[in-house]
């Protein structure tokens, strides 16, 4: 066996070899974010713990350093961005739509029923909509009656209200909306992640926009105001903020 030293020791005097200091995600940086991701979206986990380990071997990195970096936050618009150039498309939500009842004391939000979930799915497994029941319908024979509970889905579905849009900016929304969805009729109070919204769909939904607004749009800002109304909102203040710095000048 050779040790570690007598490693280092030979690197050094035969070999134009330098000692990296910190090594990160290996060197192939973006290609290990992308793999976290997608293992982690589609498995649930990432299997991208080795290049930590083996700088702990080293002792490039101290052990607390490397696990703090294996659940360092990955960048989701540079990863995306690179999605796109080499043509890989995560899986879509399939054209069925996924709904999930569920029985408990309290209305839990949908979207902290979704946050969990994400947390443990990809983003296809999500459901749409979430419904909360005091009880599941049983059959004669005790099991789950499933169509008892499509019943009540397209009962609750076609009470609905739909919203229209008030204003020229709802408006433009409801037409970028329905076509990066690909949906004939989307009302300002439909949620942008029921309506089966993902991470993809965010990113041209906001670039449409940015081109359309010629403004700086977040990516986050769909997450955060997920409906047409609560969006056009928040873009009314930023809108507001720029004019109120042109009148300063």
């Amino acid at each position: 066996d050779v040790s570690l030293a007598d490693m280092y020791r030979y690197l050094d005097e035969r070999l134009p070899w330098i000692r990296p200091t910190d090594t990160g995600r290996s060197t192939n940086c973006l290609i290990n974010k992308l793999g976290i991701y997608v293992h982690t979206k589609t498995l649930g986990y990432s299997n991208y713990a080795f290049p930590y380990s083996w700088d702990v071997r080293v002792g490039h990195k101290e052990r607390e350093m490397a696990i703090e970096e294996i659940n360092e936050p990955i960048d989701l618009a540079e990863v995306q961005q690179m999605m796109r150039e080499i043509g890989y498309l995560e899986p879509q939500r399939p054209a069925q739509e996924l709904v999930a009842f569920y029985v408990a004391d309290r209305d839990i939000s949908a979207d902290s029923l979704r946050t969990y979930l994400l947390d443990q799915l990809p983003d296809y497994m999500i459901p749409l909509h979430f419904y909360r029941l005091t009880e599941l319908p049983l059959s004669a024979n005790g099991k789950v009656d499933y169509s008892s509970l499509r019943q009540l889905f397209v009962a609750e579905v076609a009470g609905t209200p739909y919203a229209a849009p008030a204003s020229q900016l709802e408006e433009l929304l409801v037409e970028v909306w329905q076509e990066v969805l690909a949906s004939d009729r989307i009302g300002i109070d439909d949620n942008f992640l029921e309506l089966g919204g993902t991470s993809l769909t965010a990113i041209r939904l906001t670039t449409r926009l940015n081109e359309m607004l010629e403004l700086d749009l977040p990516l986050s800002l769909v997450f955060q105001a997920p409906t047409i109304r609560a969006y056009a909102l928040e873009v009314e203040k930023i809108l507001e903020k720029l004019l109120a710095g042109f009148e300063d000048q």
